[in-house]
């Protein structure tokens, strides 16, 4: 009983932290996003982010560091996407090129098969006209000794 109230104790306390430190800053996003939102902007323009970052009380803010990030993951984005669409489309081609050699393949096994299957009726066919022909020779070798000879 001790590990486990002591689990949930470390549960909750882990929990219970974290929605202290970020309730508040959720509620207010969540609730009163604009008013939040330049509250913010004026407390870090305050606290001297303003030469850092080119930020102003009235929420204009973009430096040309943070413009050259979201172009550069933007570009690296459309990258990515255009590179996954050539390699899905690479691999749609393997896979219907594997697709019509394995038809091809199946085809030719399946023509094979008939062939052996003929063959196999023919071999079939012929040794059970050797085998009725030689029942019928000694039935008649049977009938021949069985009568009586003068």
């Amino acid at each position: 009983m001790g590990r486990n109230a002591s689990t949930w104790i470390d549960f909750l306390d882990a929990n219970l932290t974290i929605w202290v430190i970020l309730g508040f800053p959720v509620y207010q996003s969540i609730s009163n996003r604009k008013t939040y939102l330049m509250h913010w902007r004026a407390k870090l323009a305050d606290d001297g982010f303003r030469r850092e970052y080119n930020i102003s009380a009235n929420g204009e803010a973009v430096t040309r560091a943070a413009d050259i990030t979201v172009e550069t993951a933007v570009a690296a984005e459309e990258t990515a996407v255009v590179e996954t669409v050539e390699v899905v489309a690479s691999l749609a081609a393997v896979i219907t090129e594997a697709m019509v050699v394995t038809t091809e393949v199946i085809m030719a096994i399946t023509e094979v098969m008939t062939e052996e299957v003929e063959v196999t009726v023919e071999v079939v066919a012929a040794a059970t006209a050797e085998v009725v022909a030689e029942e019928e020779t000694v039935a008649e070798d049977a009938n021949y000794h069985a009568k009586p000879q003068f």
